[in-house]
């Protein structure tokens, strides 16, 4: 009986703690901003690996789960995913940008490459389907399952973004040319 009341009033204690805050608190505040995000990557998409790494690990998985606590692993898996699709997101963006450039510089072309267009364009398409593929699998999988898929997709699109620079500095004669190394 002696022990009853204690256990009582921590329950009561927790209870009142859990429900005094709001519901929407912790989908509104993520544990990584997207300023925390800008900082971590110099584009958008040119995240580090280890970022990536991170934010597909299953070590931390592990560790919040040890720890027993339900409504705590609840709030790390929101909170992980909803990270994983901003930044599934911002990589998506910045690749339409890319594309969005590319097409630019190619209306200014005078020998446009057919070849290379269309290969340029297969890329495109495929990474971008990647990217949705990867932000619909973030809403039904354990985010340490896609760790080689994310880790792949920030590959690819790392190395798509990288003709970039070579692209600008060529949009005076030809858009094309650029990519037909890809």
């Amino acid at each position: 009986m002696e022990l009853i009341i204690p256990c009582a009033i921590a329950f009561v204690l927790f209870l009142l703690l859990f429900l005094a805050t709001p519901a929407n608190a912790t989908a509104d505040e993520s544990i990584l901003d997207e300023e925390s995000l800008l900082h971590a990557c110099h584009t958008k998409a040119q995240c580090p690996p280890q970022l990536v790494q991170r934010l597909f690990s299953r070590a931390d998985w592990e560790f919040i789960a040890n720890l027993h606590s339900a409504p705590l692993l609840r709030i790390f898996r929101k909170e992980r995913k909803a990270v994983a699709v901003r930044w599934a997101r911002q990589i998506s963006s910045e690749l339409s940008r890319a594309m969005q450039e590319h097409t630019r510089a190619a209306r200014r072309s005078a020998d446009l490459k057919v070849a290379s267009e269309l290969q340029l364009f297969f890329r495109f398409a495929g990474l971008r389907l990647l990217c949705v593929l990867l932000v619909v699998l973030i809403g039904f999988a354990d985010l340490h399952t896609l760790a080689g898929l994310a880790t792949k997709m920030s590959q690819l699109a790392a190395e798509f973004l990288s003709t970039r620079p070579a692209l600008e500095a060529k949009s005076h004669t030809t858009a094309s040319s650029t990519f037909d190394t890809l």
